[in-house]
């Protein structure tokens, strides 16, 4: 299938603030994106790790397996479960997401994938946190066409993944440094100290 083919039916949206509560791998029937709003840790995905944090962006295609290590606490995630066609539109609901080995192989969802879209993809990208919030939104408040406007967000929010160069870059960072702060504006403990080693740096250089 090309990526222009691609018509994505989200399954199930949500911000999650206690999903890593384990470390055992888990495999996921449908596409699933794991989008960090708030925190950092270890995705481990078909025996690769990624170092994630706050703007951390994950795809992952159906049947990845997958596991959750040193996930910091009160870090909170949203989760998508979709699917790339809507062949399956009669599964409107979670499939689950079972530990691997425990899974039923016959309910993975099963169907050409775009090329661009057969591994698993982790990179920085604000622009699609901020679609995974709103497509949350959607399903939080169920108003009518909430399925087709999350459908149609989630297009643009995958193509833009795509297309985007990982912020990983110093205006990424400097980026990344602001919305921590943003989040952590009450803490007592906010200050360049703290700033500096929640993203591995000297204090010197957040200066600088």
């Amino acid at each position: 299938m090309k990526l222009i083919n691609i018509n994505p039916f989200v399954r199930f949206a949500r911000l999650h603030k206690s999903i890593c509560t384990d470390t055992k791998k888990r495999l996921c029937y449908d596409c699933r994106l794991f989008l960090i709003k708030k925190g950092k840790g270890v995705i481990k995905a078909q025996k690769e790790s990624y170092q994630v944090s706050a703007g951390s962006v994950v795809f992952l295609p159906p049947a990845t397996v997958y596991s959750f290590d040193e996930i910091e606490k009160n870090t909170e995630i949203y989760v998508l479960n979709f699917d790339l066609v809507d062949k399956y539109t009669n599964f409107k609901h979670s499939l689950g997401t079972p530990y691997f080995g425990e899974h039923n192989e016959s309910k993975i969802l099963s169907y050409p994938m775009p090329k661009e879209f057969e591994n698993p993809i982790v990179k920085k990208c604000t622009k699609t946190l901020k679609s995974a919030e709103k497509i949350c939104e959607y399903f939080l408040v169920q108003k009518p066409y909430y399925r087709e406007l999350s459908s149609a967000v989630l297009k643009e929010a995958l193509i833009t993944f795509l297309q985007h160069e990982d912020e990983q870059s110093s205006y990424g960072v400097v980026n990344e440094v602001l919305s921590y702060i943003y989040q952590n504006f009450d803490s007592a403990e906010l200050n360049n100290t703290t700033i500096a080693e929640h993203f591995g740096y000297h204090p010197y250089y957040l200066i600088s």
